[in-house]
């Protein structure tokens, strides 16, 4: 799960080719295709270029993931992940509806961190979704989807006129 500056990486590729998706009658009604066919090239000059960066992150990361599930071993960032999520769950199971309350999430999650052996010292649990559910239970998990959702559906309902389709793009960005 994906969570602060992360999340970000795939919204870079994904973003522009929901908008291009959205926006495909007007860019192709009004000749964009060299645009398209330039975008397409720089973007594949870039993937190409950032490849051995991206194939050693990869390597990293399922190198850590494997210590993490093997050996027990939980000090990379896949590892402290683990005990991070599991404090999570064991706050949220603990105050399922109204979650622990704001201002609580830093000072429980050391605690819960300390009694497992461990000294993390995280504001947040690295996941929006677990986080809002220690903080505010699943009556706070549902608000936020809401929060997200209903304005997609909404301006895809209304994506027939300019105006539906301009907040559409600009939902599917943010």
């Amino acid at each position: 799960v994906l969570s602060g500056t992360l999340a970000l990486w795939p919204g870079l590729l994904l973003v522009p080719a929901i908008v291009g998706l959205i926006y495909r009658k007007h860019f192709l009604a009004r000749g964009f295709g060299r645009v398209a066919a330039i975008l397409l090239v720089s973007a594949t000059c870039v993937g190409l270029l950032a490849a051995s960066f991206v194939e050693k992150r990869i390597e990293l990361a399922i190198a850590d993931v494997t210590a993490s599930f093997s050996s027990d071993d939980y000090s990379g960032s896949f590892g402290r992940r683990l005990i991070i999520w599991r404090v999570g769950l064991e706050l949220f199971e603990e105050a399922p509806i109204l979650g622990q309350g704001p201002g609580n999430a830093k000072p429980l999650l050391e605690a819960g961190t300390a009694a497992l052996g461990h000294e993390l010292r995280y504001s947040h649990y690295h996941d929006v979704f677990l986080t809002y559910a220690v903080r505010d239970g699943i009556l706070g998990v549902l608000v936020v989807l809401a929060m997200i959702l209903v304005p997609l559906v909404l301006a895809a309902r209304h994506a027939r006129d300019e105006a539906g389709t301009y907040g559409l793009a600009f939902l599917a960005g943010t």
